[in-house]
């Protein structure tokens, strides 16, 4: 086997972390052969994965920077366009390394990424460097799950978006982490961790509670699969860890950890009980995976491992301090009801006895999963609002870009809106720009 065809060969196995495969690859990086050094780099950038080698990962995106088009080239699909919702390794569902997924926005046209993780401060500055190195506007963030209260006292949970949107005194992070401690602190203790330790060191507590109840929840899936199923999808330990992208195991680990062991039983068909042919199921990657069976198994009742989503009000509130604004993505997940509750609660938010308006942005809009009559009630919703509503005619929501692609593991997400994008071009962009950048109002008078 020849040089370029190995450096094929490990590409499509992925997930390297070997110290020989990634030894290799650093080597054909600085092959005097272009095909050889342009295909290792492309390897290295996507597939050499932990966040000890991103220093690696630049070094690759670097030396491949010349071959790139410029950014004016008119050939790229989504040339201009801001995308407001993209995850890569650092969520546990994403696939691309972070400059792997900079690089894939430069190439599709993007002027604007929005990046975030899940439920978890986006720490790392790999992301940072490489778009720094390619010139496009990157925006951080985290997408986080909260419980919004309903009338009738009913609970339902949604998904918001918090854009870091400037810097902010390291002390008010741990201030804000201190919330989550206090909330969580019945269970830190329960896992023997030191409450005055993490009350004064708040982020390493919030990592170690969020790995233990990932651990918790992965033991309980497992089971449930076992229960419902029997031991012929049973995993290992280093199965699981074989199937990480990034530094944790959660349940969507183990989706991929099934794909990579039983993918092709998987697309050929198989019955969920067997010898009862009507039970058959196919199922093309991991996404299939975790929705038709993890998830499954996470919503019953043998499977509440994980801890439960804060509530709407304060997380939001937690925003204004930390400098971050709200979108409300993916509105096809939740119901009207939940929709239009949480925009008027959203519309003020109150923060140590002040009331502020404009945290929120928009609602995700332009995006894959948006289609249809929902489509046409959600527009007309937020011209409604920003008509009449008392808050929103002065601080209007817009309708906003976003694609939640993860990469290799959402093919119906595709990173960029193409056609599916307002116009107005850099326009659209400088309002997009302008509504993050702008400091929420405070409604109280001095």
């Amino acid at each position: 086997m020849n040089e370029r065809d190995e450096i094929r060969v490990l590409k499509a196995r992925g997930y390297l972390r070997s110290a020989d495969s990634i030894h290799f690859l650093r080597q054909a990086l600085n092959s005097p052969d272009r095909e050889i050094w342009q295909e290792a780099g492309r390897a290295i950038l996507e597939e050499v994965v932990g966040v000890e080698h991103k220093a690696l990962r630049l070094q690759a995106l670097e030396r491949l920077k010349p071959l790139l088009p410029p950014p004016d080239s008119g050939k790229r699909p989504s040339a201009g366009q801001v995308d407001l919702h993209t995850h890569d390794s650092f969520s546990e569902d994403g696939y691309p390394t972070p400059s792997a997924l900079v690089l894939a926005a430069y190439e599709e046209g993007l002027s604007t990424l929005g990046l975030v993780s899940h439920n978890q401060r986006y720490t790392d500055d790999e992301a940072d460097r490489a778009a720094a190195l390619l010139g496009l506007e990157l925006f951080k963030g985290t997408e986080v799950s909260a419980s919004i209260q309903l009338e009738g006292g009913r609970h339902e949970s949604l998904h918001l978006v918090q854009l870091y949107v400037g810097e902010i005194d390291p002390e008010e992070i741990n201030r804000s982490l201190r919330g989550f401690v206090v909330q969580y602190q019945e269970t830190l203790r329960a896992l023997g961790y030191d409450l005055p330790q993490a009350l004064q060191d708040p982020l390493p507590a919030l990592a170690f509670l969020r790995e233990k109840s990932a651990y918790r929840e992965i033991r309980a899936v497992l089971r449930g699969l076992e229960e419902r199923y029997g031991s012929r999808w049973s995993l290992t330990t280093r199965e699981l860890e074989e199937a990480c992208r990034g530094s944790g195991i959660y349940p969507f680990t183990i989706a991929v950890a099934l794909w990579k062991k039983f993918g092709e039983q998987f697309q050929r068909g198989l019955e969920l009980v067997e010898g009862d042919p009507a039970s058959r199921l196919i199922l093309k990657g991991p996404g299939e995976i975790y929705e038709r069976l993890v998830r499954r198994v996470r919503q019953s009742d043998g499977a509440q491992g994980r801890l439960l989503s804060p509530d709407l009000k304060g997380m939001v509130a937690r925003a204004v301090p930390l400098r971050r604004k709200i979108i409300l993505p993916h509105p096809n997940e939740c119901s009207r009801e939940v929709l239009q509750t949480a925009l008027e609660q959203l519309a003020r938010v109150e923060v140590e006895g002040r009331t502020y308006a404009g945290l929120l942005v928009g609602v995700e809009y332009y995006s894959h999963k948006l289609k249809g009559e929902l489509k046409q009630w959600v527009g007309e919703w937020v011209e409604q609002l920003n008509r009449t509503h008392p808050v929103y005619r002065h601080h209007p929501l817009l309708l906003l870009p976003g694609s939640d692609h993860h990469g290799k593991f959402s093919p119906l997400c595709p990173l960029g809106l193409g056609e599916n994008y307002p116009p107005g071009g850099e326009r659209y962009r400088e309002q997009i720009r302008q509504a993050l950048l702008r400091p929420p109002e405070c409604l109280d008078p001095d």
